[in-house]
């Protein structure tokens, strides 16, 4: 069963993301993510594409 995880990162950082979505499968390891940045930029990470500085982890 999938897990999920949402941060909300407060910083002063020009262009890193200031909220964080993930997705955990059983072992452990990221399946989906989303970093939300300042200004609406959204980047995206799955098992078979990224966009942005976003990668799974």
């Amino acid at each position: 069963m999938p897990r999920y995880k949402k941060v909300i990162w407060h910083h002063d950082l020009p262009g890193e993301p200031v909220l964080l979505y993930s997705e955990t499968g059983d072992d452990g390891y990221e399946t989906r993510k989303m970093d939300l940045h300042r200004g609406g930029r959204q980047d995206y990470a799955d098992e078979s594409t990224s966009s942005g500085t976003t990668f799974l982890g």
